[in-house]
């Protein structure tokens, strides 16, 4: 009877080590109810706004749109013209403040593809992070959740962060007038590996790439559209993203995890003597 309890605690005390340690590795949303600073909201002479965030709370309320036509009241618009995007090049944005800092691991924000009144996905979402809201890290450019967007539709692009923040910037670079979107999110957990010989590699292959151009090349270069260079440099920050971060995160990764494991194990060790000493004395 001692042994069949004695083994039953070791079994349960097993089982919630195990739970812990995953519960642990899952990354947790820590963005919804955060407050969030808007630069982009457009106003008329008089003052007013058209599409505010009325309850200043509807881009972390965890609810989204239901459909992408910008009368959804979860939408909040964002205009190139309005007086912040034309100081900033036609780039909006949308701060989150997460109250504390996080091992932020992934983010993403949903975007209306109406495809019409002058309402499209942005050209480009750019995040970057910072602990103190002063000192910010290079910006890292989101990917759209689908290659080939259809227009009506709400689309979400993600990014891979792997940093501690508190902060957590969302820049929209204009390709129409209107960015409606809906929800940020910002989850943290565990921080994913990188890979940085893939990094490393990427990089050489792109510098051996630039020497074989001909000479010509600048020439070529200068009968681009316009958007080729927006494309190019938004190539090129990705590339210095991913080798610059690529070291620091990786050492970083699961540290905040390590002491729960520890505690964890120590006390099921404990706990399971404690038992044990105890059966044997009665």
């Amino acid at each position: 009877m001692k042994k069949a309890f004695i083994v039953l605690t070791a079994v349960i005390l097993t089982l919630s080590l195990v739970s812990t340690y995953a519960l642990a590795s899952e990354t947790e949303l820590v963005s919804e109810g955060k407050s969030y600073v808007v630069n982009g909201i457009y106003t008329d002479d008089s003052g007013t706004a058209s599409y505010p965030d009325e309850n200043g709370d509807s881009l972390t309320n965890g609810i989204f749109a239901d459909s992408a036509s910008y009368g959804d009241p979860e939408f909040v618009g964002l205009n190139a013209t309005s007086a912040y995007g034309k100081e900033n090049n036609n780039i909006t944005d949308v701060t989150v403040d997460l109250e504390s800092v996080y091992p932020v691991t992934t983010v993403n924000v949903s975007c209306s593809n109406l495809g019409s009144a002058g309402i499209a996905m942005p050209y480009a979402v750019s995040v970057s992070v910072s602990e103190d809201g002063e000192n910010w890290s290079d910006s890292i450019y989101a990917e759209y959740e689908v290659d080939e967007p259809v227009a009506g539709e709400v689309i979400k692009a993600i990014a891979t962060i792997n940093a501690n923040a508190r902060y957590v910037k969302y820049s929209f670079e204009h390709d129409t007038n209107w960015v409606f979107i809906d929800e940020v999110q910002v989850f943290a957990g565990e921080f994913e590996s990188t890979d940085t010989e893939s990094s490393d590699t990427e990089t050489e292959n792109s510098a051996e790439a630039d020497a074989s151009l001909p000479e010509n090349s600048a020439e070529a270069d200068a009968s681009l559209p316009e958007n080729s260079s927006a494309e190019q440099s938004k190539a090129e920050a990705e590339s210095n993203v991913s080798v610059n971060n690529s070291s620091s995160d990786t050492n970083n990764s699961g540290k905040d995890n390590t002491w729960i494991y520890i505690t964890c194990a120590v006390a099921s060790v404990a706990v399971f003597f404690v038992v044990f000493f105890t059966v044997k004395k009665k």
